[in-house]
């Protein structure tokens, strides 16, 4: 069994199928272009049907849309916690370059550390650290 979560992009996603496999050296499985017999639309023609990224045991699907993307929820957000301090601070690096920090990677009242950014794909992310004591 294994669990995946499925994000939409509107005409990016290979540019951010090659950012998150190089932000996070994850394992790339898939990816699967619109073809001339798939095409709902030209403006697909050559955008992305479905790739897959393998990040630990975690697995990011994504794809374009042929309809404009509406708001994600304002609930929803991905969380990456890391194995060591440079591992957080490399994967916060990668998120925000061309996004927007909203909260810098910084100690918390409780001791570890989290940074929260939108990537430039508009995607929500927390990073997190906590040293096991």
């Amino acid at each position: 069994m294994k669990l995946a979560t499925y994000i939409q992009f509107d005409g990016n996603c290979e540019q951010a199928y090659e950012r998150y496999a190089e932000i996070f050296s994850a394992k790339k499985l898939l990816l699967w272009r619109i073809d001339d017999k798939d095409c709902p639309n030209e403006k697909l023609l050559g955008k992305v049907m479905h790739a897959e990224l393998q990040i630990g045991s975690f697995y990011l699907y994504m794809c374009d849309l042929d309809k404009p993307l509406e708001p994600l929820a304002q609930n929803l957000h991905l969380t990456f916690e890391a194995d060591s301090l440079k591992q957080a601070q490399d994967i916060f690096d990668g998120l925000k370059l061309n996004g927007i920090i909203k909260r810098p990677l910084s100690a918390t009242p409780w001791g570890s550390l989290m940074g929260h950014v939108f990537d430039e794909f508009g995607i929500e992310w927390d990073v997190l650290f906590e040293e096991s004591l």
